[in-house]
């Protein structure tokens, strides 16, 4: 039986849930989302990561972990994505379901005061900043984050791509900085950064799991402001496709060539309807095993060791990764193209469109199994105009007609092209 989302507020912040008690556990997350903003990304991704290290009443992280601990090994984490144009910082609060500690504990109740500590009452220094050690940790941790991004080519170059196709616009700026842009970085700089989060960011709160969302309400009231910051939700800059194709090629230390191709569609989708020919269109194309891509220019072809397909709605922006052999790039290109033209020209069968809608079913099923897909689930819908739980999705789905999945491919426009071979090997910045 599908879940039924709660909709509630805490004071101006709007408050939404998942609650059943099949699940053991209440998660609880606050979201602050800002414009992404060249020279700020950095500073911003740090503080949600300085926060969950402690509070002025449990002041280091030894004692934060220990306090986590008594309770039954609850868990505080922080984050920070990147949805369309915004930044997404959150903090999470996850712990056992009071009904199921042995001695009734309040969990719940101390794991929401946490949240609300965290967020408004972190440990500073006589300046009024955050703690210069705390501050170097986290930044040194970020630091080392980015380098595992870089090292993970594929993560890397599907980065550089929307770097360089994005780069006049908010969505090609990275989610956590650059490495420069971290290293001169200061206690203070990151102080204000949260200052400003709590005053002008937009906020949303989720739960999911075994509660009481008045209770959550009431304990989160704090956390609450005359005004749900300064942010307009749902702001996004759209490009139309380029001219003459960009092409941008680099060398490291790879043996396996990494290339990933860029295509806008100029618009995003304003209707239901748009909105998933476009998914059916992008899972039809390379979205699963049964794919266009799969089948012809990996299997078929052997030209690409994977070749696969994602849509950002919210950009517009659909984006073709595939791992090839350096002397298969020009052939590999050609062989992608040639699928995408098939899709617009109406080449697939009832049975292949069947199969990507089969494939987009067996996700959605396994949403509402997990708290924090359910959570990821209705947090994604924010910024869009409507909001489906994950069987009206699965419905709308199998309502796209072969007309509507061809409309959708007939509106993406080859943009940009990145490729990364082997070579030497340069700092990543």
């Amino acid at each position: 039986m599908p879940n039924t989302l709660y909709c509630g507020s805490v004071g101006s912040t709007p408050f939404r849930g998942i609650f059943d008690k099949r699940f053991k556990t209440l998660r609880t997350t606050a979201y602050f989302f800002l414009p992404m903003e060249k020279g700020k990304t950095a500073a911003r991704a740090l503080v949600p990561c300085i926060l969950c290290r402690a509070t002025r009443k449990i002041p280091d992280y030894t004692q934060m972990g220990r306090y986590l601990s008594g309770l039954y090994g609850a868990s505080l984490q922080a984050d920070c994505g990147k949805m369309g144009d915004m930044q997404l910082l959150s903090v999470t609060v996850s712990g056992l379901a009071d009904r199921y500690a042995l001695e009734k504990e309040a969990i719940s109740e101390s794991l929401l005061q946490l949240l609300v500590d965290v967020i408004l009452d972190p440990p500073l220094d006589e300046q009024g900043n955050f703690f210069e050690e705390s501050f170097l940790q986290e930044r040194r941790q970020m630091i080392e984050q980015l380098q595992a991004e870089y090292s993970d080519k594929r993560v890397y170059s599907l980065r550089r791509l929307n770097q360089i196709m994005c780069g006049d616009e908010p969505y090609g700026l990275p989610r956590l900085g650059t490495r420069e842009e971290l290293e001169s970085l200061t206690a203070r700089e990151v102080t204000q950064a949260w200052r400003d989060l709590l005053k002008n960011a937009h906020m949303e709160i989720f739960s999911v799991g075994d509660g009481d969302p008045a209770q959550i309400e009431r304990a989160l009231l704090p956390l609450s402001r005359e005004q749900n910051g300064t942010v307009l939700m749902g702001s996004t800059v759209l490009r139309a496709p380029r001219g003459p194709v960009r092409r941008v090629e680099e060398t490291d230390q790879v043996a396996q060539a990494k290339m990933v191709m860029g295509f806008r569609t100029g618009t995003v989708p304003q209707e239901e309807n748009e909105a998933y020919a476009a998914k059916v269109m992008c899972a039809l194309l390379g979205g699963s095993p049964q794919s266009k891509l799969f089948c012809h220019v990996r299997e078929e072809m052997s030209l690409c060791y994977y070749c696969s397909s994602r849509f950002q709605n919210l950009k517009g922006i659909l984006t073709i990764e595939s791992g090839v052999q350096p002397d298969n790039i020009g052939r590999a290109q050609e062989a992608i193209l040639q699928q995408v033209q098939a899709i617009q020209n109406g080449e697939f069968t009832k049975e292949e469109l069947d199969c990507a809608k089969l494939s987009m079913q067996n996700s959605y099923r396994t949403v509402e199994d997990y708290a924090g897909s359910l959570e990821s689930w209705y947090m994604s819908q924010v910024q869009y105009p409507f909001r489906h739980t994950p069987e009206e999705a699965n419905r709308a789905c199998w309502a796209v007609t072969a007309e509507q999945v061809i409309e959708a491919a007939r509106s993406l426009r080859l943009d940009t092209v990145y490729c990364l071979i082997g070579g030497d090997a340069h700092e990543e910045n």
